[in-house]
This record gives C-alpha cells, sequence and structure tokens, in this order.
C-alpha cells in the first residue's frame, strides 16, 4: 500500500516543526532574509514539478528515503524512480 507522501510532514514528522524555518540567535537579520528567500524559490521550484517528480524528489532528497522505500511506496521500478529523481533535480537546479 503507498504511503502518503502530499507533504513532507507526512513523510516525517520534524519536517512539520518547523525547526529549520526558525532563525537562530546568532544570525544576522540579513542572512535570515536570504535564506527565506532562497527557500522560497527552492519550494517553488520543486512546487513546479509534475508530480511524479516531485514525489520522488521528496522522499528521497526531503523524506532520506532509499530507491528500494521510493519504489515500494510509489510502486515504481528502480530505473524509473532514477530517472525521474535525476530529471526533478536537473529541473530544480535550472531553476534556481
Amino acid at each position: 500500500m503507498p504511503r502518503d507522501v502530499s507533504s513532507p510532514s507526512t513523510i516525517r514528522p520534524s519536517l512539520a516543526a518547523g525547526r529549520a524555518l526558525r532563525p537562530t540567535w546568532g544570525a544576522s537579520p540579513e542572512r535570515w532574509l536570504l535564506a527565506r528567500e532562497a527557500r522560497q524559490h527552492l519550494q517553488s521550484a520543486i512546487a513546479a514539478l509534475p508530480e511524479h517528480q516531485r514525489l520522488v524528489l521528496i522522499l528521497r532528497d526531503v523524506g532520506g528515503c532509499s530507491t528500494e522505500e521510493v519504489c515500494n511506496a510509489l510502486g515504481f521500478q528502480k530505473t524509473t524512480a532514477r530517472v525521474l529523481l535525476h530529471r526533478a533535480r536537473a529541473k530544480v537546479r535550472a531553476a534556481l
């Protein structure tokens, strides 16, 4: 049965906590703003991906799942998952 991968918080609950989204005491306001803008650009680039590429990218790079886990969750063959991940990463890189 496929896992619910509709949002990063269903993959790893700690992602929903927003720990990486809070500024640290040592960060300057400029650095915090630049990081926030970069994060927004990255999120937009990921959101613009076709669904299958987006799901594979989120499971592998955000969720930390192995290729085998991605294949089991989404019902893909390993080759298909690898190709989708490669294409998704290339599109995100080009968008940034």
